[in-house]
């Protein structure tokens, strides 16, 4: 059966760059995207290429697509880079996905949604263990809204503890 983790754990409290640190320190073939927060804006970061693209704007900024979500307006394109760079960076050793981080967008079947139904999905992808972050308040409507079958919750604490790495 398909090994799917969810990290789940309130606003704030540090999921992102627990994921950027452990991932930089493990000696596991890692690859996935985080969303961490870079001189004051979310960006989109690739665990296995390294490399940065932004995710949030500012409404007075160019003249791209954005969605906004909440507090937040985030370039679509990044999405679309997104996808791309991960079936780029794709690498058949691969050990472990990581998604940061699901919410609304998905749920309204935009941001990272085509990447994850490919994950959940299609092989090789489906093969591979998977660890979605996902919002305290939104994990039991993301569990029904993608049929996930999960086999463990971490909070930060418990991850920090577990085997994954």
């Amino acid at each position: 059966m398909r090994d799917i983790s969810v990290l789940c754990d309130a606003r704030g409290s540090g999921k992102t760059k627990t994921l950027m640190d452990m991932s930089t320190l493990t000696k596991k073939n890692i690859t996935g995207i985080l969303t961490p927060n870079r001189s004051g804006r979310r960006h989109l970061y690739s665990i296995s290429s390294k490399t940065w693209y932004p995710l949030e704007v500012e409404k007075n900024e160019g003249k791209e697509k954005t969605v906004v979500v909440g507090r937040y307006l985030f370039l679509e394109n990044a999405f679309t880079h997104a996808y791309s760079s991960f079936k780029d960076q794709w690498d058949i050793n691969t050990e472990l996905v990581i998604i940061d981080e699901l919410g609304l967008l998905e749920l309204r079947a935009k941001g990272f949604y085509s990447l994850v139904m490919d994950l959940l999905e299609k092989k090789p992808f489906s093969l591979v263990p998977l660890l979605l972050v996902i919002r305290e308040h939104k994990l039991e409507e993301m569990i029904a809204f993608f049929k996930l079958n999960i086999s463990e919750i971490y909070n930060l604490q418990s991850l920090e503890k577990s085997g994954i790495w």
